[in-house]
């Protein structure tokens, strides 16, 4: 069907392309035709060409006749009618020789001359007739008209005969026309009724196309709609595979970015790593593995077996063969599970081994030689001094508490002895504490020796130390042992290539007399340690339950301490200190005084080591400072305060504030205060000397006491103007029996006029003492021969009884209304320290 139709479609067209082509035929024709119509119409022009040449003529004659009748005088002919028909005669021939009629003659219709000369012969008569009353000029112009009679008439002739024959070919031409004409028309018609038929042909063929058009359009817009639909959910799809891929772009891209994060993991971890599948082949390894195992050149390659790689241990001397034989068994072996490798270089290596769910499995290796080290130092540090190298506290526990298993199973003693060393601060902080640290491993061999191979030698911090005897025979073995370790430790030591010398106190505890268990006996040997300091130095002493109670009682007595100081119980006793060749009482030295109210006077020597051992020597101190400062304030102003200055008290913070307060709040004239220190105060240099300065501005004096015991007194002379030195009594009683004591007087009282330093001999209790103190050149003097430590209100009767001066006012300050003296110097120093 749809072949018939394209063949007719063909058809139709070929006939409509014929069709055409004859209608374009006939069209040329019927051009041609009107052409020839065209050319026939321009003959005809001869033919007007002729009527106005007819035209011209019957003007020419009307125009003779007007001029003959004005020349016979005929008629009622005028000059003006001449003149009019003169005007149209040259006007009809003007046409003629020179308007569209001159073609003709130019083709050859007739003699143009004659035509040109009859215009212009006529236009020659145009003077004449200006003068046509002139009867000579009137007959002028007919004779020369006359002649031109010829002439016209021969072109009239002329004329008729070429119109003759126009007219018979152009009848001719008409009827050729009109045939041509007519057929080109009927050929035009039937053309065109074909051409309709064709069309109507066509028309038919359209409306079925358009039919058929119509229902391919329904189904082209069901198609499109479908296209559409495909369309959109093409568009859908394409959309949602754009969503994936570019997901797939990021995760190809995370993916590259976790692989190279990977990588570098894998190569800068600090454990080699390795893969393996399930047939034991490796997959993966980092180079941190290849350099554990020594492998250089090449690196294990991945497909290489385990046991390959093994033998390659072995036969590298990595490892032995039996450490290869076990690294085996636990590669091949399914479980997870750590073995510890240790290398025939020493090293050891931690293997862990990961099983993989799909076969296979992961292994890690770690290098642990510096960890196992450390943990071996670590555990050595934990059980032992790191100074000296002896066992601590904990490891001598350990030692004791296997002992008493051991005791008491099979009986026999354990002997503990603590002791720590007598004026080790003093050396420490004297010569350093390089030197403090070598004194102390000196300390730990001596010990060693003495401890032996059933003891164990122990520090527990600074110089404390204990010794542990398991089994030991009985107590007199441990005081033996104790008399060895006294002796031991007491030799001199050279430390910083300097000769130093110690000394050491004992206690002993045994068991199972004095306790079972280790802390017991260490805190029962302590305190028999507490008792043997007590007592005096380089002693030792056997626990006895009593010293529990004196032990509490010791405890007790810090607690009524702290209570009395807080309530102000305590008291001040003052000791003059007079002018030996005067007798007069020129300072006294305030002494702190305690009466318990249930054991009474306690001495200083029991209740000063408690504060100090406690801190409380720090609020004591502070204490004094206030009360003696308040009561010096009372005073004649010639007479100085001596006040005592612990070693704490110099360290501390406070020291400068509180006396700067104390004398701010007395009125105490800084220069009548005077600060006593002995050498074991200055140990720490730098920090007393800045201190000492500063008070030093401020007008306070400085006392050297117990001049000439000590380790270097002469040095300290040296860094720090003293204003007084106080000769120990030690020298005074030798200087009595002995005379190397009388002359180390001497040269102390040559030394103090020397330096420009005032000398004090402490300890003067009979009037031959006195004679050689002053025999040596001591200025000042101080003991029971002058008076006793005395209460304020009897030092203050002394004072009245000797006679002293009034109070005046000095050049450092003034008095206010109330006696007080409020001295500038102390103002301005309360002004610094804010």
């Amino acid at each position: 069907m749809l072949g018939s139709d394209t063949r007719r479609n063909r058809l139709l067209k070929s006939a409509l392309a014929l069709s055409l082509g004859g209608l374009l035929v006939a069209a040329i024709a019927l051009a041609l035709t009107i052409s020839q119509y065209r050319d026939t119409n321009r003959d005809r022009n001869d033919f007007a060409t002729v009527g106005t040449l007819s035209e011209a003529m019957v003007e020419m004659f009307r125009f003779q006749q007007a001029l003959t009748s004005l020349r016979l005088g005929e008629g009622a002919t005028l000059e003006v009618d001449v003149r009019n028909a003169y005007r149209s005669v040259k006007r009809a021939f003007d046409r003629l020789a020179h308007g569209p009629a001159r073609a003709i003659f130019d083709d050859g219709f007739g003699p143009i001359g004659t035509v040109e000369e009859l215009a212009d012969a006529i236009g020659r008569l145009a003077p004449v007739l200006e003068h046509l009353d002139d009867p000579a000029a009137i007959a002028a112009a007919g004779q020369r008209f006359d002649a031109l009679t010829p002439s016209i008439f021969n072109i009239v002739g002329t004329t008729n005969r070429r119109a003759a024959t126009l007219n018979a070919q152009y009848a001719d031409n008409l009827k050729l026309l009109q045939r041509s004409f007519v057929g080109v028309v009927v050929c035009i018609m039937v053309l065109a009724g074909y051409m309709i038929a064709l069309l109507w042909r066509q028309n038919t063929l359209l409306g079925g196309a358009h039919v058929a058009l119509s229902r391919l359009a329904g189904n082209l817009a069901e198609t499109t709609t479908q296209l559409e639909e495909a369309h959109a959910a093409l568009e859908g799809a394409n959309a949602e595979l754009t969503d994936q891929n570019r997901l797939l772009q990021h995760r190809e891209s995370d993916a590259r970015i976790q692989s190279a994060r990977f990588a570098a993991a894998l190569e800068n971890m600090r454990e080699g790593l390795t893969l393996f599948d399930s047939d034991g082949r490796l997959v993966v390894c980092n180079r941190r593995f290849a350099a554990m195992y020594g492998f250089k050149d090449p690196d294990p390659v991945p497909g290489t077996d385990v046991k390959v790689m093994i033998e390659h241990y072995v036969a590298n001397g990595i490892c032995d063969a039996e450490a290869g034989l076990h690294l085996s068994e636990f590669t091949l072996n399914g479980e997870a599970e750590t073995v510890y490798l240790k290398l025939a270089d020493g090293r050891f290596f931690e293997v862990h081994r990961q099983p993989l769910p799909e076969g296979g499995w992961v292994s890690t290796h770690e290098d642990i030689t510096e960890r196992r080290r450390t943990q071996a130092q670590l555990e050595f540090l934990a059980r032992h001094d790191g100074l000296t190298g002896l066992p601590n506290r904990s490891s001598l526990t350990s030692f004791m508490a296997n002992g008493l298993e051991t005791i008491r199973s099979t009986g026999g003693c354990l002997g503990v002895i603590s002791f720590d060393l007598d004026r080790f601060k003093q050396v420490n902080d004297l010569h350093g504490h390089a030197a403090g640290d070598e004194l102390l491993r000196e300390v730990a061999r001596r010990a060693l020796r003495v401890c032996g191979p059933r003891g164990l030698a122990a520090r527990f911090g600074g110089d404390e130390f204990a010794i542990a005897v398991c089994p030991v025979e009985d107590e007199s073995a441990l005081r033996a042992m104790a008399t060895r370790l006294i002796a031991e430790l007491s030799e001199p030591y050279r430390v910083s290539g300097t000769m130093v010398e110690i000394g050491t106190s004992v206690g002993i505890a045994i068991a199972p007399d004095h306790g079972l268990d280790p802390q017991t006996l260490i805190r029962r040997a302590d305190t028999a340690l507490y008792e043997a300091k007590a007592a005096g130095r380089r002693l030792y002493s056997v626990f006895d339950f009593g010293m529990d109670q004196r032990l509490l009682e010791r405890r007790a007595l810090e607690a009524d301490l702290k209570k009395a100081l807080a309530q102000d119980k305590l008291e001040l006793r003052y000791q003059p200190i007079v002018d030996i060749e005067t007798q007069r009482i020129v300072a006294a030295e305030a002494l702190l005084r305690w009466n318990h109210p249930d054991f009474g006077w306690v001495s200083p020597e029991t209740f000063v080591p408690i504060a100090e051992e406690s801190g409380l020597i720090v609020p004591l101190g502070e204490w004094v400072l206030r009360a003696a400062c308040r009561e010096a304030a009372t005073w004649p102003t010639e007479i100085s305060l001596s006040v005592n200055l612990s070693a704490a008290q110099l360290k501390s913070q406070g020291l400068v504030p509180t006396i700067v307060r104390a004398l701010a709040s007395t009125g105490l004239a800084a220069r009548r205060l005077e600060l006593e220190m002995t050498e074991t105060v200055l140990f720490e240099e730098n920090v007393a000397l800045d201190v000492m300065n500063t008070l030093r501005t401020l007008g306070v004096r400085f006392s050297l006491d117990d001049f000439g015991t000590g380790y270097s007194s002469l040095s300290y002379l040296r860094r720090f103007r003293f204003d007084q030195i106080k000769i120990d009594k030690s020298f005074l009683r030798d200087g009595s029996d002995r005379p190397d004591g009388e002359a180390i007087l001497h040269a102390i009282g040559g030394l103090g006029r020397t330096l420009g330093i005032e000398t004090v001999a402490e300890g003067i209790e009979t009037p031959a003492e006195l004679a050689v103190v002053r025999a040596a050149g001591c200025v000042y003097g101080q003991g029971y021969l002058f008076g006793k430590p005395m209460p304020p209100q009897d030092l203050a009767a002394r004072l009245l009884d000797q006679g002293t001066s009034e109070l005046s006012t000095g050049p450092d300050g003034e008095i206010d209304a109330h006696g007080d003296l409020v001295m500038r110097p102390v103002r301005e120093a309360i002004a610094r320290a804010g």
